[in-house]
């Protein structure tokens, strides 16, 4: 094979298939994206510990021991957020977070090794803003998506009222934030990740034995 053969057979063809198929996961060399602006708070989300989810390399869906801090899709769809498709290129391409730096659709290797080593959480970007960093401890503490786990399992009427203080904490919480405290609506994915309702859901089309939820399950592909 000739060497230019071999340049093009090795590099990018720049289709675009990895952005469209959702936003990368974020890790502490990625943090400074973040606190310069190149990737806004609201354009993120947070998978939360205990969520159903895919990760790269291993087939069905496994449980989070950990939280995943990742970019959000667009338009109502999968596509990152960072990606422009008119150019078919990353709007920040120079600085692209780790991840993306990693993928490489013919060879996956590198980026399931470093999937999970060094990801970034809320309380790393929150280390400036105590009021928030405390607020989402306080939430993940009353709205633990393990303890829901463990509630749905139990099946029984106790059970199931505890989830239903769980899911309305969550959601009066989220409300009194934008109505009463201003919030960007948009941080709220971060903050908090998915509704607890929500959650709930797939929890239970999981425990079913159905789908944990085509288009909703989960997190690693992306979330509009």
């Amino acid at each position: 094979m000739s060497s230019a053969a071999t340049e093009l057979s090795s590099s990018c063809r720049r289709c675009g298939a990895c952005c469209r198929n959702g936003g990368p996961a974020l890790h502490a060399e990625d943090r400074p994206l973040v606190e310069e602006g190149a990737i806004p708070l609201r354009d993120l989300f947070t998978v939360r510990r205990g969520e159903w989810v895919r990760e790269p390399g291993r087939p069905g869906l496994v449980r989070l021991s950990g939280e995943i801090v990742k970019v959000k899709g667009t338009g109502g769809g999968w596509t990152c957020r960072l990606y422009v498709p008119g150019e078919r290129a990353c709007g920040i391409y120079d600085r692209r977070p780790r991840e993306c730096r990693l993928l490489d659709c013919r060879d996956p290797a590198p980026l399931r090794r470093a999937f999970r080593r060094g990801r970034l959480t809320r309380a790393d970007l929150l280390a400036g803003a105590p009021h928030f960093r405390d607020l989402v401890a306080d939430h993940e503490r009353r709205c633990n998506l393990e303890a829901a786990w463990g509630l749905l399992q139990a099946g029984d009427a106790r059970s199931a009222r505890r989830l239903e203080e769980m899911a309305r904490y969550d959601a009066e919480l989220r409300g009194l934030l934008v109505s009463r405290g201003g919030l960007d609506p948009g941080l709220l994915d971060f903050l908090f990740g998915r509704p607890v309702a929500m959650v709930v859901r797939l929890f239970r089309r999981r425990l079913s034995g159905g789908p944990a939820a085509a288009g909703e399950d989960a997190g690693m592909e992306g979330v509009p």
